[in-house]
């Protein structure tokens, strides 16, 4: 889904280093509980992807590090 969105919207202008961060966007997202990326692509899993928790991970930037901590301290 996010390779086809990629490809399609001409407004996102990757730069090889931006596809390279995708491709490790891309397996965290799908196979884990909770991933923690850089604010661009946590606002990009959560407007583009139409998918919410459990079918994707949780992300977190570096700013909702608390967050992210409170959420673990929960699931133990």
């Amino acid at each position: 889904y996010l390779i086809s969105y990629l490809t399609v919207n001409k407004n996102m202008n990757m730069s090889s280093n931006d596809w390279m961060d995708i491709f490790h966007v891309i397996v965290p997202v799908a196979y884990c509980n909770y991933v923690l990326l850089d604010k661009r692509w946590v606002s990009f899993c959560d407007d583009v992807l139409p998918f919410e928790q459990p079918a994707r991970a949780s992300v977190y930037n570096r700013t909702s590090i608390d967050d992210f901590l409170d959420h673990m301290k929960n699931r133990i």
